[in-house]
C-alpha cells in the first residue's frame, strides 16, 4: 500500500493529522519505554511548527497522544481511564480509518480514509426531571380505550372508532 501525504484538520484551534499512523506526522526525535507499563513512547517534532506530539502506544489499535507547544499541553487523546480520550485504529493496514475521542472536550471524530465522516458532541442535558412521590394512595382513577377500524373512504384509509 502506498503512503499518501498526511493532511491536517483544524480541531480546537490546533492542526491534527488525518491518520493514526504517527510515523507520517513528522520527525521522531526521541524514543523511550515507560518504566511502569512497558509501553513505547515516541516524541515527534513537526517541520516548521512549534508543536510536539508525544505518542504512547497502548496496544496495536490504541494510542495515547499529547499535543504540546513548548511545555504547554494543548490537546490529549488517550485511553478513557485517563479521562482524556483515545485514538482507536479500525484498520491496521490503512491507519487513516480510525476513531479519535477527546473526552475532555466531549467530542468524537470518526475518520474514513483520512476524511472526517462523523463528528459527535456529547452534551449533558436535564430535560427529564424526577416526579414527586405521593405519600397517599389515590384510588380515584379513570382509563379509556378506543378501538378503531381502518375504513377505506375516498381512496384513503380512515380510522373509525367502534368501541369506547
Amino acid at each position: 500500500m502506498e503512503d499518501k501525504p498526511v493532511t491536517w484538520d483544524k480541531i480546537f484551534g490546533t492542526n491534527l493529522p488525518n491518520t493514526a499512523d504517527f510515523t507520517l506526522w513528522g520527525n521522531i526525535y526521541k524514543t523511550k519505554v515507560d518504566e511502569i507499563t512497558g509501553n513505547k513512547i515516541y516524541h515527534i517534532r513537526l517541520k516548521d511548527s512549534k508543536l510536539i506530539f508525544i505518542v504512547k502506544i497502548i496496544s496495536d489499535t490504541e494510542n495515547e497522544v499529547k499535543v504540546m507547544s513548548k511545555i504547554k499541553n494543548i490537546i490529549s487523546f488517550s485511553p478513557p481511564q485517563s479521562g482524556k480520550g483515545k485514538d482507536t485504529i479500525h484498520n491496521l493496514i490503512d491507519k487513516s480509518t480510525f476513531k479519535r475521542v477527546i473526552t475532555s472536550k466531549n467530542q468524537t471524530f470518526i475518520y474514513d480514509k483520512g476524511n472526517i465522516v462523523l463528528k459527535t458532541l456529547d452534551k449533558k442535558t436535564k430535560f427529564l426531571t424526577g416526579i414527586k412521590v405521593s405519600q397517599q394512595m389515590n384510588n380515584k382513577m379513570i382509563t379509556m380505550d378506543i378501538e378503531t377500524r381502518h375504513i377505506l373512504k375516498d381512496n384513503d384509509t380512515v380510522l373509525i372508532p367502534y368501541n369506547i
